[in-house]
């Protein structure tokens, strides 16, 4: 068996910026439960962090195409060219102590009507944002991997700093805006040397809790830079009301649903943008006879398919966006009876929509999708101009948004011109006019 020659061990506080689903598939609470101990902590499964960072850092590389320094670092499957190998970094598990936990409710809409698909209601749990845990990993090289070891390290660099700059999002739903997690500034980082007497005294009695650190980030090695993402923003008026429900879990609520709120303030999950976009864009494509459209909203959007066992992950990001300067109303209404105009029995209900209010819309596409962005701008501009709307109760008005006075599109932090938005839209084009001649 080959000697260890050096160990590499970091530690890192981690915080939650966004709501996170961080599950085992239990289901005694709701559809999905948040992954708890016996001791009440919220677990974060150190084989679910490797495998979110071993994708983070092959990017856009199929498994087979790894680097072979990349699958010696994460352990490499059997084949029939190669035998398999063991891992070389460990990944504890995360605990966050105290978990604050709420409930979402989902549905599954029809692509174009917009109708809930029967028995497709379903809720699930969810982590407040703010709440900490520790990431903790070792690394083992080799005398074998000794050339490999720059590598590693710079692998473990790439990860803290896109850990540092929200680059890596875990659990479930990560591209409607969940799961995004950040480390600070400052992480404990030790090699050691296990050809040294001092070094192997120090790994022996080795403790999480109280090592300290003998190097830095910048002496760790070097981060490869690869954004997998190209970001798009714009902001965003609400022109009148917006109802996207939350049902009363309190019998004393004061309405039976009101508009999505998180520590009393409104919001816009993403996957209400997501639904909004991905139902307005087919419909578009559906208009310009694009007879080739499912292949489009499945590229962008993903599906799973329950008879054939089969999905895809979306290539777009749809992040969680804050309400500002909004503004809450009460209100009672009645269901009527449209031919007598009279109230249906047991009709009466109340309801505290979302008035007005300021928004920023911000999505991220994968690099390899740009050609899909003039499509997204499409529906954007719609989306401005009144024509496409968003959430619940639209036919009566609700779920419209205008562009604020400096609504400029930015891409990537930039704001984007006349000339670059008009290429994006001949792409979209082209896209199309491809998509009625498949």
């Amino acid at each position: 068996m080959d000697k260890i020659i050096k160990r590499i061990y970091i530690k890192a506080s981690a915080v939650l910026e966004s709501l996170a689903i961080i599950t085992a598939g239990e289901n005694l609470n709701t559809d999905k439960d948040i992954n708890i101990d016996k001791k009440g902590n919220a677990v974060i499964q150190g084989t679910a962090l490797a495998g979110i960072f071993r994708q983070y850092l092959a990017g856009s590389c199929k498994i087979k195409d790894e680097p072979p320094e990349l699958k010696e670092l994460f352990g490499n499957d059997h084949s029939r060219t190669a035998d398999s190998t063991l891992s070389n970094i460990y990944i504890s598990d995360s605990y966050i102590t105290s978990p604050k936990i709420g409930k979402r409710d989902g549905v599954k809409l029809e692509l174009f009507n917009k109708i809930a698909v029967d028995q497709s209601k379903y809720d699930y749990e969810i982590l407040y944002p703010g709440q900490e845990f520790e990431i903790k990993i070792e690394v083992i090289i080799r005398e074998k991997h000794e050339k490999y070891e720059q590598a590693f390290r710079n692998y473990l660099a790439q990860l803290l700093d896109g850990l540092k700059n929200f680059k890596i999002s875990i659990g479930a739903k990560t591209s409607r805006g969940f799961g995004k997690i950040k480390i600070g500034d400052s992480q404990s980082i030790t090699v050691l040397d296990m050809n040294k007497k001092q070094d192997i005294e120090t790994w022996i009695n080795f403790d999480w809790k109280t090592f300290t650190s003998n190097t830095t980030l910048a002496n760790l090695g070097t981060a490869v830079q690869h954004e997998q993402y190209i970001t798009i923003q714009t902001e965003l008026l609400i022109e009148k009301t917006l109802m996207i429900r939350s049902y009363a879990q309190d019998p004393n609520e004061e309405s039976d649903y009101r508009h999505i709120t998180e520590e009393g303030k409104g919001i816009i999950p993403g996957t209400s943008w997501a639904g909004a976009f991905r139902h307005h864009i087919a419909k578009l494509l559906l208009d310009l006879n694009a007879t080739d459209y499912e292949k489009i909203i499945e590229e962008l959007f993903g599906y799973v398919d329950e008879k054939t066992k089969t999905a895809r992950r979306s290539s777009i990001i749809f992040e969680e966006s804050k309400i500002t300067q909004a503004k809450s109303l009460y209100m009672t209404r009645v269901k009527i009876d449209r031919f007598t105009s009279g109230a249906y029995d047991s009709a009466l209900f109340n309801e505290i929509p979302n008035i007005k209010g300021e928004t920023k819309l911000t999505i991220k596409v994968r690099k390899d999708k740009e050609k899909y962005i003039g499509l997204i701008i499409m529906a954007i501009q719609d989306l401005k101009s009144g024509i496409m709307s968003l959430g619940g109760e639209t036919s009566i008005g609700r779920g419209t948004f205008t562009a604020t006075k400096d609504s400029k599109l930015k891409i990537d932090g930039e704001f984007i011109g006349k000339e670059k938005e008009t290429e994006y839209l001949q792409q979209a084009a082209e896209l199309i006019m491809a998509a009625q001649g498949a």
